[in-house]
């Protein structure tokens, strides 16, 4: 979730070696999956940690793929734009997430935006 204005976040991520196992095996054990974490903070502290350095979260978000993560919903945010507005992507099919994911048939969370109906097709 973003602030309105784009500099703050919540994100909720894996812990280390969960997001480590998810990536060799496709799969993330409940016990994981019961101890993820939300962080939260501006894009700058979550990506790089503050001056101070005693709230770095660069470790964990690096190991939940937060910067390609933020590209893929910078991508959705220009299609919508270019589609005319807020769920409004021209090909849907064509934002697909290419990181590590779960294997077909296990539990996700999906969110989806849009106008009554859909995406446009």
């Amino acid at each position: 979730m973003f602030s309105p204005d784009g500099a703050y976040c919540k994100f909720t991520c894996l812990p280390k070696e969960a997001a480590q196992f998810l990536k060799d095996t496709g799969n993330v054990p409940f016990k994981y999956i019961k101890n993820r974490k939300i962080l939260q903070g501006s894009l700058q502290q979550l990506l790089y940690g503050s001056a101070e350095g005693g709230d770095s979260f660069k470790e964990l978000t690096e190991a939940n793929l937060l910067r390609k993560k933020l590209d893929f919903v910078k991508s959705i945010i220009s299609g919508w734009v270019l589609g005319g507005g807020l769920g409004c992507l021209e090909e849907p099919k064509y934002f697909k997430w290419d990181g590590p994911q779960l294997e077909d048939g296990k539990r996700q969370d999906w969110v989806t935006v849009g106008r009554y109906g859909g995406d446009k097709r």
